[in-house]
């Protein structure tokens, strides 16, 4: 995804997630309390090697470069790139939120918005065995179509 793809897919994720919390509101508790629910599964916590942490969530599966399945996690991209962090540093450990007992090494990928661009960086972690995450309905799917 080159830079022009993603700034233009930005906008339509954060479209997307407002309408879905608009949503959620305008649905009886129970509907707000689910669709949290459904994302708390999806959330992570990364830690860098300069003892940076921040969090980020599963947008998405992939297939790792030795065919493994891996999932796909946007976070800000000031957690994951920044000046404290050496050239060669060890990459992002990702944990689940659904799987807090393991820790995960963190592919980077080269799709990025940096931070004056809007902030996002996509990592590809692997799939825990036995860890599966339901689809998280934040819009309705016609409002990412193009």
């Amino acid at each position: 995804m080159g830079g022009g793809q993603a700034r233009r897919l930005t906008p339509l994720v954060l479209l997307a997630m407002l309408a879905g919390a608009d949503r959620a509101a305008a649905q009886p508790d129970s509907r707000l309390k689910q669709v949290a629910d459904d994302f708390l599964d999806r959330v992570v916590q990364i830690a860098t090697a300069d003892n940076g942490k921040g969090h980020g969530f599963v947008v998405g599966e992939s297939i790792d470069a030795e065919g493994r399945p891996a999932f796909l996690v946007v976070t800000a991209d000031h957690v994951v790139r920044n000046d404290r962090l050496p050239s060669g540093s060890a990459p992002p450990q990702v944990t689940y939120c659904a799987d807090l007992a393991h820790t995960w090494q963190a592919k980077l990928l080269d799709r990025e918005i940096p931070p004056e661009a809007g902030d996002l960086a996509v990592l590809e972690v692997p799939m825990p065995p036995g860890l599966s995450l339901k689809p998280a309905m934040i819009a309705p799917g016609f409002l990412l179509r193009q």
